[in-house]
């Protein structure tokens, strides 16, 4: 993600508000909304975003983009754990973002042909 200055819709400038606007009392990035706004400060509830939520996220945002290919949750942690194995990253430090157990499921994600090597083929 790269900061665009003077952009009202800069992706980083987003986050930040978003992070501001979360729910103290909750632990979880993803938060359930509140249904209604006594103030400004706070915009969510101190409860997680539902797991049925999050799984439609991802369609939801392809098809409001106007993507044509349909990317889930999951497609994205794949390409996560791909484009930090090809920067170098160890295993230990790649499954603390993608949650994975072992270093051996990452594997899964791994075993195809590099960008790297395809590019000194």
């Amino acid at each position: 993600m790269y900061e665009v200055k003077d952009d009202v819709k800069c992706p980083v400038r987003s986050f930040i508000k978003y992070t501001t606007k979360l729910n103290k009392n909750c632990e979880y990035f993803f938060q359930r909304q509140k249904t209604t706004m006594n103030d400004d400060s706070v915009w969510y509830d101190a409860s997680p975003l539902g797991h049925n939520n999050l799984g439609g996220m991802m369609p939801a945002l392809c098809e409001k983009a106007g993507l044509v290919k349909r990317y889930t949750n999951h497609s994205l942690r794949a390409t996560t754990v791909h484009v930090l194995n090809e920067a170098d990253f160890a295993g230990r430090h790649i499954m603390s973002v993608t949650g994975h157990k072992s270093e051996n499921s990452l594997k899964t994600y791994t075993g195809f042909t590099s960008d790297r090597t395809l590019h000194n083929m």
